[in-house]
C-alpha cells in the first residue's frame, strides 16, 4: 500500500516514497519501505512536503488538538535540516579531497602506462598505494597468476616489516618531502627488493594454488571481487602462514583485471596505524587497480616481444654463422682438391730429387759440391713439409669427439708454452684466467690442442721485443671460449679479412696454411674463430666451441 493511497492525499507519486534514508510521516514507522536514491530531506521538505495539503491538514489538526506530537515533528524537521546544512558545509572540502586523489591517481596511471619495464610498473603501483600523496595505506603487496604452475604467486611488496622500520621510513620521507615522481625515480637507484628486502623475501615465497577456493586472494582473482578489512583469522591456513610473518591483522584485497581477464591481486593493510580501509579508499583502490592491471599487461607484452626479438636475432646470427661455415667448408673443399692434385704431381719427382741428392752427398768428397747438395737437400725437405701441410689441409681428419673439460686442455698447454718462451732473449710474461666451472665440450683433444699451440706460437712470434701472452677461458652465447691474446705488433686492418685465406701470410717464412687449418678444424667441431687486433697494441684470437654444459669444480 502506497502512503498516498493509504492516506488519500490525492497524489499519484511522492518524492518521499521509496527512499530508505528518508522517512515519511504518513507511515507509522516513519520510514519508506524500499531503497533508492533521491533528493535530500531539506530539498524534499521544502519543495514537496510544505506544499502537500495532507501534511498541512496533519499539522493543523495536531495544533487544534494541542498534541505534543506537533512539537516532536517540528523538532525532527529542524534537526534534519541542520544535519543537511552540516553535510553541505563539509561537502566542498570532501569533493576537493576526492578530486585531488583522482588527479594523483590519473598522474600515476599515466606514469604506469608510459613504462614498459614490468618490475618498474609493479613498483609504481605499490608506491602509489602506500605514498601519502596518493592513497596513503601502510603497506601494499602484489600477486600475479603463474599460468604454467596454476598458482597465484607473490611478486613484490612495498612497506615496513616492523614498527621500527616504519618509523625510520616515515621519518626519512617527512624530511625529504619527495614527490611521487621522485619516489618512483628511487627505483632506478635502489630497487624495491633492496629497499624492502625482508618483506619481499616473505612475499616472493608465496605460491597459492588456484584451486584453493578457501583462499581470500584466490577468490578475489577467480570471482573478480574485492574483500575489505578481512581479519587474518578468517583467511585460509595457507595465507595465515605468511600473513603472520608479515604481522598483518586485517587485509584488503582487490583483483587486477585487464580486458575482462584477472591477472592477479593487490593486497593492502594498515599494519602500523591499525585503521580499517575506508569504503572511499576501497573504491579508489579498485579504480586504480584497473589501470594497474592494464599497465602490467602492456609491460609484460612488451617484455615478451623484446625477448622474442632477441631470440630471433640470436637465431639469425646462428644461421648466418652456419652459412659462413658452409661457404668456408665448400671453399676449403674445392681448394683442398686442387691442392691435393698439385701436391701429388709434385711429390713423386720431389722425393726422387731429394733421394738422389742425399745419395750423391754421401759419395762426393768435394766440399763445394757437398755444400750445394746440402742446399738442395734442405730446400727439398722444406718443400716436402709444405706438401705435407697441403695434403693435411686438403684431407683433414674427422675429429674424434669426446666430452671433456676444455679448461683441462688449457692447463695441459700452459707448461708447453712456458717452455717455449723460457729461452727467448726478450721476456714474455704468461697470464692465465681460467673459468671457475668445468666447461664440458665435445672435442678432439689432439686437434684442438694443436690449434691452441699454433695460436700461442703465432702470439709469441708477434712479440719479438717481449710482452704478455694471455690465456683465458669463458662462456658466451652457448659457446665455450679459449682466448689467446698478445701485446705484439698487431695486424693491419686491411689484412684482417684475409687471415684465414689459405696460403696468405705476412711472414717471411711459413706456408700461410696455419690459420686456415686451425679454422678448418674448429669449423668441423661446429665452432668458429674470432679475431680482434690493433696495430702496435696486440691481437686476440678466440676459439668458440659449442658447450654441452658447465659443471661446478669438485
Amino acid at each position: 500500500m502506497k502512503c498516498w493511497e493509504e492516506r488519500g492525499c490525492g497524489r499519484r507519486e511522492c518524492e518521499g516514497f521509496g527512499r530508505e534514508t528518508d522517512f515519511c510521516w504518513f507511515r507509522p514507522e516513519r520510514r519508506c519501505d524500499r531503497g533508492g536514491e533521491g533528493l535530500s530531506f531539506k530539498e524534499r521538505f521544502l519543495n514537496h512536503c510544505v506544499e502537500c495539503q495532507v501534511f498541512a491538514d496533519l499539522l493543523s489538526s495536531l495544533q487544534k488538538e494541542g498534541s505534543p506530537a506537533l512539537l516532536g515533528i517540528l523538532k525532527d524537521i529542524a534537526r534534519r535540516i541542520s544535519m543537511c546544512d552540516s553535510a553541505l558545509e563539509g561537502a566542498p572540502a570532501r569533493l576537493n579531497w576526492f578530486a585531488d586523489k583522482i588527479t594523483q591517481l590519473y598522474e600515476l596511471s599515466t606514469l604506469m602506462l608510459s613504462s614498459l619495464n614490468v618490475d618498474r610498473v609493479l613498483y609504481i603501483i605499490l608506491t602509489a598505494v602506500t605514498s601519502g600523496q596518493a592513497l596513503g595505506l601502510n603497506r601494499a603487496f602484489l600477486f600475479t597468476i603463474d599460468e604454467s604452475e596454476g598458482a597465484l604467486k607473490g611478486k613484490m611488496a612495498v612497506g615496513p616489516l616492523d614498527l621500527s622500520e616504519a618509523s625510520r621510513i616515515w621519518s626519512e620521507l617527512s624530511e625529504r618531502q619527495l614527490t611521487i615522481q621522485e619516489i618512483v625515480e628511487e627505483y632506478e637507484r635502489h630497487p624495491p627488493t633492496e629497499q624492502n628486502k625482508a618483506i619481499n623475501e616473505i612475499i616472493q615465497r608465496v605460491s597459492i594454488p588456484l584451486d584453493r577456493t578457501d583462499s581470500i586472494l584466490v577468490r578475489s582473482v577467480v570471482e573478480k571481487v574485492s574483500f575489505n578489512n578481512i581479519p587474518v583469522e578468517q583467511c585460509a591456513d595457507i595465507e595465515r602462514e605468511f600473513l603472520r610473518e608479515l604481522k598483518s591483522t586485517m587485509i584488503t584485497v582487490v583483483p587486477l583485471v585487464a580486458r575482462e581477464k584477472a591477472i592477479g591481486a593487490l593486497m593492502v593493510d594498515n599494519f602500523v596505524t591499525n585503521q580499517p580501509v575506508s569504503e572511499e579508499d576501497l573504491e579508489l583502490l579498485k579504480l586504480y587497480a584497473n589501470y594497474a592491471a592494464l599497465a602490467i599487461v602492456n609491460a609484460s607484452l612488451y617484455e615478451s616481444l623484446e625477448r622474442k626479438v632477441r631470440e630471433l636475432e640470436e637465431a639469425q646470427e646462428t644461421l648466418r654463422q652456419k652459412e659462413r661455415q658452409l661457404i668456408e667448408s665448400e671453399k676449403f673443399a674445392a681448394m683442398g682438391k686442387m691442392a691435393a692434385s698439385i701436391a701429388h704431381e709434385i711429390k713423386n719427382p720431389l722425393v726422387s730429387i731429394g733421394g738422389f741428392a742425399r745419395l750423391v752427398y754421401r759419395k762426393v768428397e768435394d766440399s763445394m759440391i757437398k755444400e750445394s747438395l746440402q742446399i738442395i737437400i734442405n730446400e727439398t725437405m722444406r718443400l716436402e713439409n709444405l706438401l705435407q701441410n697441403i695434403l693435411s689441409f686438403s684431407r683433414p681428419p674427422e675429429p674424434k669427439l669426446e666430452l671433456k673439460d676444455l679448461n683441462e686442455l688449457v692447463r695441459q698447454v700452459i707448461p708447453i708454452v712456458q717452455q717455449e718462451v723460457a729461452n727467448l732473449e726478450n721476456e714474455i710474461k704468461i697470464e692465465v684466467d681460467i673459468h671457475p666451472g668445468r666447461l664440458m665440450v665435445w672435442f678432439d683433444e689432439a686437434q684442438i690442442k694443436q690449434v691452441l699451440l699454433n695460436l700461442c706460437k703465432n702470439a709469441i712470434q708477434a712479440m719479438p721485443e717481449g710482452g704478455t701472452l694471455s690465456l683465458r677461458t669463458g662462456v658466451k652465447g652457448g659457446f665455450a671460449q679459449i682466448s689467446v691474446s698478445d701485446t705484439g705488433v698487431g695486424i693491419p686492418k686491411e689484412h684482417l679479412n684475409s687471415l684465414f685465406t689459405p696460403f696468405f701470410t705476412t711472414k717471411s717464412t711459413g706456408t700461410g696454411l696455419g690459420l686456415s687449418v686451425a679454422k678448418q678444424v674448429v669449423v668441423k667441431h661446429g665452432g668458429f674463430i674470432d679475431v680482434e687486433s690493433e696495430e702496435n697494441v696486440g691481437s686476440t684470437f678466440t676459439i668458440n666451441l659449442p658447450i654441452e654444459r658447465v659443471e661446478d669444480e669438485g
